[in-house]
């Protein structure tokens, strides 16, 4: 499951405006967050994490616009 903590630390240094986070039809969690970011640069700055490791997940992301969406999933180690 993910935490609004773990996303935050994702994008640390960037200003978030929100984040949504996304279910499954039986209502658990799907994995999945779109955080709103303020700007383009801060969505740049997030989007270096991507495809990096965090403790146990890893970080997908994906920039629509000033959203981003990151897909934090967990992997083996």
């Amino acid at each position: 499951m993910i935490h609004s903590c773990w996303i935050l630390i994702c994008v640390v240094g960037c200003n978030v405006l929100d984040i949504h986070f996304t279910f499954v039809r039986d209502g658990r969690p799907s994995g999945e967050a779109y955080v709103e970011l303020a700007s383009e640069g801060d969505c740049q700055a997030a989007l270096e994490k991507n495809q990096q490791h965090m403790g146990k997940r890893y970080i997908e992301g994906n920039s629509f616009g000033y959203r981003l969406i990151y897909k934090l999933s967990a992997c083996s180690q």
